[in-house]
């Protein structure tokens, strides 16, 4: 499924530099292409908690290796994206290319903007990622001490929201997919009926506030983002794991699997152009044909050597799917600093000169970071592989015996 990751991660990198535009053609809404994400995540992490992770001795690796997955692209990210924030806002070059974050971060009247709650609150969910998405429903206090944050229940217009001092603003999906792998070995280990339970109030909840409020219309830095409203779309990757798991046996035909993957792709890129397509519609596309795909990536199918070639192309997409995803903000801030004037000098062009841009950048996170990193994942798996040590049987017997004993 890599590329269709890579798909997706292009669409929201496009939608952050044009409106989801290149040259007129449209990708689909960011929305919905970070909600297939999770779909996708969910289904991943139900393959690996059944086949690699099994057993509570490997949480913590499981949940080691989902962090070294995600922390150091964002932090180098992150590391680098600040200072060209600051070169570019001293020198007024934000403003001139029409960047999100406003100037305000860098100048003299940093104290005035940001007080010590709302700087302290910014500071954490950078560092740590988790509680992100919370910052895009908080706005500064319109009395003029934005260091009040309140529930943007009703965004004003001289209200300052907080999401945008966020640095890495995508950041906020990380934050629910941590959230859920956190949650994942329990809830892998739930029943169908209970799962699908769970997604139902999920989609429930969605329902409530699409009735009964404006969140789900309002611009996205008033949107509130969360665990819950969101569930759903991890929930349905547990169920289309089920699903494969159910009709495996049946679903052994090559040419099934690359129909599937074929028209999920095309419909990744054509999203706009099919005509009757909307975002239900498609997340149940992806729901159906990540299952009937799924054969084709299995490690003990045999295939011939041009297969293997692309199968070999679609990891390396899937791998560059995340620096993708993350660093596509860092390439734009290199630019806006670096050359302010670039999108009015390349005009039409600009788009596909950041979207190339970009590309190289998560090219060079990918290897420099992400390729040195997944070195210590293998050798996590490694050390899962051999089994638990001594220490950990022990401890794992004595939770058993507590159990017993409280059962007893």
């Amino acid at each position: 499924m890599g590329v269709v990751r890579l798909v997706l991660a292009f669409a929201v990198l496009v939608g952050h530099i044009a409106g989801f535009r290149i040259y007129g053609m449209e990708f689909m809404d960011a929305s919905y292409a970070v909600e297939a994400f999770f779909m996708l995540s969910g289904f991943y992490m139900a393959l690996i908690l059944d086949r690699t992770y099994q057993g509570w001795h490997a949480y913590r690796i499981f949940i080691e290796n989902r962090l070294l997955r995600i922390f150091p692209v964002y932090w180098v990210t992150l590391a680098l994206t600040i200072p060209l924030v600051w070169y570019g806002s001293v020198a007024s070059n934000m403003a001139a290319s029409g960047a999100g974050l406003t100037n305000l971060l860098f100048t003299s009247t940093f104290s005035t903007v940001l007080e010590f709650p709302s700087i302290v609150l910014l500071a954490v969910s950078h560092l740590f990622i988790v509680g992100t998405e919370f910052v895009y429903f908080l706005i500064g206090s319109p009395s003029g001490t934005y260091g009040i944050v309140e529930f943007n229940a009703a965004p004003r217009p001289e209200s300052v929201p907080l999401g945008l001092f966020l640095f890495v603003p995508q950041a906020w999906s990380l934050s629910l997919e941590m959230m859920f792998y956190l949650a994942a070995p329990f809830l892998v280990r739930w029943r169908t009926r209970n799962i699908v339970g769970l997604l139902l109030l999920s989609l429930a909840l969605c329902a409530v506030m699409a009735l009964t409020t404006n969140l789900m219309e309002r611009p996205l830095q008033f949107r509130f983002k969360s665990l819950p409203n969101e569930f759903w779309t991890f929930a349905a990757g547990i169920l289309m794991y089920r699903a494969y798991g159910a009709l495996q046996p049946r679903l052994n035909q090559r040419r099934v699997a690359v129909a599937a993957v074929v028209l999920l792709i095309a419909a990744s890129i054509l999203y706009r152009y099919i005509p009757g397509m909307q975002s239900w519609v498609y997340l149940a596309l992806v729901f159906v044909f990540v299952p009937l795909a799924f054969p084709l990536y299995e490690r003990d199918q045999v295939h011939s050597a041009m297969v293997e070639k692309l199968l070999a192309v679609d990891r390396f997409a899937g791998d560059l799917s995340y620096p993708l995803y993350i660093s596509h903000a860092l390439a734009l801030w290199s630019i806006y600093a670096f050359w302010p004037g670039g999108s009015a000098r390349l005009g039409v062009h600009f788009a596909l000169f950041a979207a190339a841009w970009s590309v190289v950048v998560a090219t060079l996170m990918l290897k420099l970071v992400s390729e040195p990193v997944d070195r210590a994942r293998a050798r996590n798996r490694a050390r899962l592989e051999a089994g638990p040590d001594r220490a950990t049987l022990r401890r794992e017997a004595r939770t058993e015996r507590r159990r017993s004993s409280r059962s007893g």
